[in-house]
């Protein structure tokens, strides 16, 4: 089985910060499962990131991204290009995210 090196783009970190930091506001428990499960999750990315679906929208070249959902809400976007995942953006799928791919 290939391991892929997952590498987070300075953008993917911000943005899970951002998240997290507007978590702990209302709960620091939930904060932290939500960095464990991000965690878990490229540990996931690692090891079988084909598996998760493409995310095609008219707003964004064809096949160009692969996205996982991790804590209900959170979502990984990321391309694969030869053995690395390049984890570009971290959405939080409640809040307009269109934007972000134009």
């Amino acid at each position: 089985m290939n391991k892929y090196s997952v590498i987070i783009s300075s953008k993917a970190k911000s943005q899970l910060i951002h998240h997290t930091a507007f978590l702990a506001k209302v709960s620091k428990k939930d904060a932290q499962r939500l960095v464990s499960s991000f965690s878990e999750t490229n540990v996931s990315l690692e090891t079988m990131p084909k598996r998760f679906p493409w995310f095609n929208r008219d707003y964004i070249p064809y096949n160009r991204y692969r996205y996982c959902i991790f804590e209900k809400r959170y979502a990984i976007f990321f391309q694969i290009i030869e053995d690395c995942v390049y984890v570009d953006y971290i959405i939080d799928f409640r809040e307009d995210y269109h934007y972000i791919f134009e």
